[in-house]
């Protein structure tokens, strides 16, 4: 008698679907990890996005910008200098984008400090134009007057 050494019969396995319903203990999280990490992902993204859009807003560039060419700024801060998120303060613009004025708050910081850059500024006819800037220095305690207009 010959034996049939091959097995010919099928066995159907199990989908994933299949599975994941036969073990829901264990899927729940990898589920829940899946969820927070789009959702953490999400917030990244926009929190990057809002942080570039600020940084290229020409009254935030244009006060970091003077901030960077002092020398005594340079010195204590050290280079390069970054700006970061406006933190204090009132910025109101009318006229679809014509006209308003800012009284805001900048912080900056270098490899050796940190510091806060004051501005009152004013917008006409879509130009920023700054009319008072001063840094107080972290470490120091020093004041900098950048722009005192009258």
């Amino acid at each position: 008698m010959a034996e049939n050494t091959s097995n010919t019969s099928s066995v159907p396995q199990p989908s994933f679907i299949d599975w994941a319903f036969q073990h829901k203990l264990l899927m729940l999280p990898i589920v829940f990890t899946l969820m927070i990490s789009l959702c953490g992902g999400c917030f990244a993204m926009a929190y990057i996005s809002g942080l570039n859009t600020i940084r290229k807003n020409p009254l935030h560039k244009q006060s970091v910008d003077l901030a960077r060419e002092n020398e005594a700024i340079a010195q204590e801060l050290g280079s390069p200098i970054e700006g970061g998120l406006i933190t204090e303060g009132v910025i109101e613009i009318k006229d679809a984008g014509d006209h308003g004025y800012a009284d805001c708050v900048i912080p900056i910081s270098g490899p050796k400090g940190t510091a806060r850059l004051f501005v009152k500024a004013t917008l006409n006819e879509t130009k920023w134009t700054i009319k008072k800037l001063t840094a107080s220095l972290d470490q120091s305690g020093k004041v900098i007057t950048l722009v005192e207009e009258e």
